[in-house]
């Protein structure tokens, strides 16, 4: 869904273009170029490598693909090197590929740390994690969301919990759309918002998901009537916009 091109020093975890065949050495500038589905790249940032430190330049973009960027540049310097102690020849593997810059690897080897109790291994699975949606992995940044919204196996983070689902949600995430619903019609994390319950409710429900349709069902009686009209245009909006990134 979302393609990012990247080079950093001698090293090319991301995937490399034909532009950048050729300059794998750390330019004065390096480019981080990143798009919704196929086309020209929609958002485009510099950034400044000095003294081991990437230095964020420039951006433009819509906020979904900034913040993707700032994520980006905030896990690029670990992404270069981060060596993995593997138990079995599977996680191995694995943890070969995310290193060799595999952001679905990444993920997979996340996930297994975060799932492993007999190892203290949280703050590994929540890197690799984080270096997966930095790859704009949706289901990396819809497991984030949910790991800060859960407080487990990490502490919980509001702040994050709603980044993280929000990202994913909008990059046509279900899981994290029903996880929004939920918190901002509960008021779980943030106080509770009904126009943005009932859009990510109809969202998840325009992508088929059975348990949206029934929230929607219960959340008529609850809601009022200026917070559903609202809320559904909030989601039919996005709606068309997803058609739009669809079509291209």
């Amino acid at each position: 869904y979302t393609t990012l091109f990247r080079s950093v020093g001698n090293r090319s975890p991301g995937a490399i273009d034909e532009e950048d065949k050729g300059n794998l050495r750390c330019p004065p500038f390096i480019p981080i170029r990143m798009s919704h589905g196929r086309g020209k790249p929609r958002h485009q940032i510099r950034v400044s490598y000095m003294g081991g430190r990437l230095l964020f330049l420039e951006s433009a973009g819509d906020h979904v693909l900034r913040l993707q960027a700032l994520l980006c540049l905030m896990c690029l310097a670990s992404a270069v090197s981060s060596p993995v102690a593997a138990a079995d020849d599977d996680l191995a593997k694995e943890a070969a590929a995310a290193e060799a810059g595999d952001f679905d690897a990444m993920l997979s080897v996340g996930l297994q740390y975060l799932s492993d109790k007999t190892k203290a291994n949280d703050s590994d699975g929540i890197k690799w994690l984080e270096m997966s949606s930095a790859g704009g992995n949706v289901v990396a940044y819809y497991n984030l969301g949910a790991v800060y919204q859960d407080g487990s196996p990490v502490m919980k983070d509001a702040q994050k919990a709603i980044m993280y689902l929000t990202i994913a949600a909008e990059l046509g995430e279900v899981r994290a759309m029903n996880r929004l619903a939920g918190i901002y019609f509960k008021g779980e994390l943030v106080p509770s918002n009904d126009v943005l319950a009932v859009k990510w409710g109809l969202c998840a429900a325009s992508l088929g998901s059975e348990t949206a349709k029934q929230n929607i069902e219960g959340m008529k009686a609850q809601v009022g009537e200026r917070e559903m009209v609202l809320g559904s245009k909030a989601a039919l909006a996005w709606i068309k916009q997803r058609s739009k990134e669809s079509d291209k």
